[in-house]
């Protein structure tokens, strides 16, 4: 299930993108940095639509919204495998290093 956190994780990032497309421009000579641009940029855009509605959408209307809008450009079972596996390394790490820094004398 999609929670409020998510949904603001997943919109803020897209908004900020949309509102500032130029901020992150890659050269116009990479066909691949300008399709992921423009795939950014479809998908800040839309979130952004779909916010501006949510007084006239009910919750579960916004919620099914976001996860078609999810489901149609992004792989999230992977997403979801992968994602656990790299915070499982980011914590074991920064306590490794948490562990090495008490140690010392």
């Amino acid at each position: 299930m999609i929670t409020r956190r998510d949904l603001v994780k997943l919109v803020v990032p897209a908004a900020l993108l949309a509102l500032c497309p130029g901020a992150f421009a890659a050269p116009a000579s990479d066909p691949k940095a300008a399709e992921a641009m423009a795939l950014v940029d479809r998908l800040g855009k839309q979130a952004v639509q779909t916010l501006k509605n949510r007084g006239s959408l009910g919750d579960d209307e916004l919620r099914q919204r976001f996860r078609t809008l999810l489901a149609q450009d992004f792989d999230v079972p992977l997403i979801g495998r992968f994602v656990p596996a790299v915070i499982r390394t980011v914590r074991r790490r920064s306590s490794s290093k948490n562990m090495n820094a008490c140690s010392r004398p």
